[in-house]
């Protein structure tokens, strides 16, 4: 069985050996988002990137996080 001790789905194995993150919190550098989410999109998980746009759409990836949105994949949001 493998160890998941902060319970975000990320093995402590792959946390501290492949991404480089801290097996003990879910969001090992305090920016908000999980370290889960941020490996799934190829963020940087041991830096603080809330306010990076990678896609360049004028929606920080913490706005992407909190919309369930894809932070490397261009939609300009509608607006109202």
């Amino acid at each position: 069985t493998l160890n998941d001790t902060d319970g975000d789905t990320l093995s402590d194995g792959y946390e501290v050996l492949t991404l480089g993150s801290n097996p003990n919190s879910n969001d090992t550098d305090g920016d908000t988002m999980p370290d889960w989410w941020e490996a799934q999109h190829g963020l940087k998980i041991t830096l603080d990137d809330r306010n990076e746009d990678p896609d360049d759409d004028n929606v920080v990836n913490l706005g992407e996080y909190l919309m369930e949105t894809n932070p490397n994949e261009r939609k300009i949001p509608v607006s109202h």
